[in-house]
Formats: C-alpha cells, structure tokens, sequence
C-alpha cells in the first residue's frame, strides 16, 4: 500500500524509543541504542507530510514514554 504521507513516527523495537522517519527509506539507525531498523516492518503510530508536525509529535510521544 502506498502512503499519502511522506513522514511517519517508529518505535525503535529494541530500547523502545520513537523517532520520525522519512517513509521512503528502507532502513534507519535509532538514534539512542544504534539499532537498525527495516521501516517497511515496523508499525507506523503516526503519519504526516509535514516535519514540524513530525517533530512535535515525536517529542510528545517520547515525553509520554518518560512519564512511565
């Protein structure tokens, strides 16, 4: 299925931590443990086509995870 949107939100599957994504790539590196991860297997929490909605929403959903 192709996506309308060309940025998306991750959560990295081994420290659990999100980071924003370009759609398009196949892979990216986790910020805080340096894994790497495939994004056409991870489960997209959010979408969008803009990177300041992206940016906000990555930290929001980081924030939240902290409080746990």
């Amino acid at each position: 299925m192709i996506s309308k949107y060309k940025y998306g939100v991750i959560g990295c599957t081994a420290c659990r931590q999100v980071k924003g994504v370009n759609l398009d790539n196949m892979t990216t590196k986790c910020p805080y443990c340096g894994k790497t991860l495939k994004i056409k297997e991870q489960r997209i929490l959010y979408e969008t086509s803009n990177t300041q909605e992206l940016q906000k929403i990555v930290a929001r959903i980081n924030e939240q995870l902290q409080k746990k």
